[in-house]
């Protein structure tokens, strides 16, 4: 969430003129591409002030992450806000010391947008059967050569317990020195050691499960107008690849105090979220976005498109623009897939659940090297998760279209009643996808 000072503060660190651009990260943060080492200390200096906290983990932890619409929606079973806020503040503490961090999330609604399957550490809210809610945790989610799917531990603790949960975890971490990531650390507890650990470092107990939180079979990136609580309305528009310039932030900021109050939520989708606007000022604001560029709609696959930073991401260019314009003329799809180009050669735990992944590589062709893309197809959240696997190594950058609407078309046209596109994928199998997704008579692009 932006607060409004934290928007001015961004708004007066980094003049529309510079021409730096921000991205809005998968974990609900922002990073600031085209600085200058100096430029950067003086930028992060300004902004500190705002309260924004620096860190980032090499394993992709940092921010925890959260529904972006706690408290705006009545599908909530309560809001976890002051919670992820403490356990932001926790991060932060512990990455100035220097702590690795484990990758989290915190949700209470029943859409479970922020994946709670693909975190090292998940809090779920539940409905407790004799009234209230609980938290119950969730354990051992994590990406990188080995990925797994987090899991039920069984137990829950209080809604107002969360932080201290955290804390006391990452004190047992540090202590085990275990030598692994933290999703296969506590993945690697018993129940009873588990107990044991935190029967040490808090004063609250946990209790067995109730029952077990249920993952829906659903897409949700909070674009479009929702009405909240209360009769205001949640009012969500779609962000390119998570892009924006530093006027258009600016504005959005400005947009935000004049229509709303003042506060810009981002979302795990890389889209931007205006709570708390009064019905009548819906369409003004909406108006006032697509006068920089943020219109409040979008085709699928613009809206199902994802894109981390790193070194292959640091600029934005005119191929993914120009992928997604091909796919929506070529391909016909009513429900947004999950596509995601990574912006390094690792994959995230999101990509690793997106039905499509793009991922960098280079490839020799004679004495050329040419821009390449390997091409993983399958994944899925939810009920019946799975992580994508590799369909199709080192396709040259001109030919990805081409092959992705072969392999789209056929999906559009041959899948069964209800069937998804990862079950699809599934169906046609190894084979299947090879020979749609094989090779063409083009040659590819030599490398810029």
């Amino acid at each position: 969430m932006l607060s409004p000072v934290q928007l001015k503060a961004i708004a007066k660190a980094c003049p529309e003129e510079s021409g730096q651009l921000w991205q809005i990260g998968l974990r609900q943060d922002l990073a600031l591409w085209g600085l200058s080492a100096q430029a950067a200390a003086a930028r992060q200096e300004k902004l500190a002030e705002a309260g924004f906290s620096f860190f980032s983990d090499e394993r992709g932890g940092g921010n925890p992450v959260g529904c972006p619409a706690a408290g705006l929606t009545p599908e909530a079973h309560f809001d976890p806000t002051p919670q992820l806020l403490q356990m932001a503040k926790q991060f932060a503490e512990a990455a100035a010391a220097g702590g690795s961090l484990p990758t989290v999330s915190v949700s209470a609604c029943w859409h479970r947008c922020v994946h709670p399957e693909i975190h090292e550490l998940s809090l779920v809210g539940v409905p407790l059967e004799g009234g209230g809610f609980a938290f119950e945790l969730w354990a051992g989610g994590g990406s990188g050569e080995t990925p797994a799917f987090a899991k039920p531990t069984g137990w829950q603790l209080p809604v107002d317990k969360g932080a201290a949960l955290l804390a006391a975890l990452l004190s047992g971490f540090r202590a085990a020195d275990a030598g692994r990531p933290f999703g296969a650390w506590i993945a690697s507890l018993s129940s009873e050691q588990l107990q044991a650990l935190l029967r040490e470092r808090v004063d609250f107990p946990l209790t067995a499960s109730e029952q077990l939180a249920e993952l829906p079979d659903s897409y949700r990136d909070e674009v479009g107008v929702r009405e909240q609580p209360g009769g205001r309305f949640a009012v969500g528009v779609p962000v390119w690849l998570g892009r924006l310039t530093g006027k258009q932030l600016r504005r959005a900021g400005e947009l935000a105090e004049t229509h709303g109050d003042g506060s810009i939520r981002l979302t795990p989708r890389q889209n931007l979220l205006f709570p708390n606007i009064e019905k009548e000022k819906v369409v003004p604001l909406l108006e006032g976005l697509d006068g920089i560029g943020l219109k409040g709609q979008a085709g699928p696959f613009r809206r199902g498109f994802t894109r981390c930073g790193g070194p292959e991401g640091k600029e934005p260019g005119a191929w993914e623009q120009e992928l997604v314009e091909y796919l929506e003329r070529a391909v016909r799809l009513e429900e947004p897939l999950r596509i995601h180009l990574c912006g390094c050669k690792t994959l995230c735990p999101e990509g690793g659940i997106a039905h499509l992944v793009l991922r960098p590589t280079r490839i020799q062709v004679d004495d050329r090297t040419l821009v390449a893309y390997d091409l993983w197809a399958g994944g899925e959240p939810g009920p019946e998760r799975r992580f994508n696997r590799l369909a199709m190594p080192g396709v040259p950058a001109d030919q990805v279209k081409s092959r992705l609407e072969r392999l789209l078309g056929a999906y559009k046209r041959d899948h069964q009643m209800e069937e998804s596109f990862s079950d699809f994928c599934d169906r046609i199998g190894e084979s299947g996808l090879t020979e749609l997704l094989g090779a063409l008579q083009e040659e590819g692009a030599p490398e810029a």
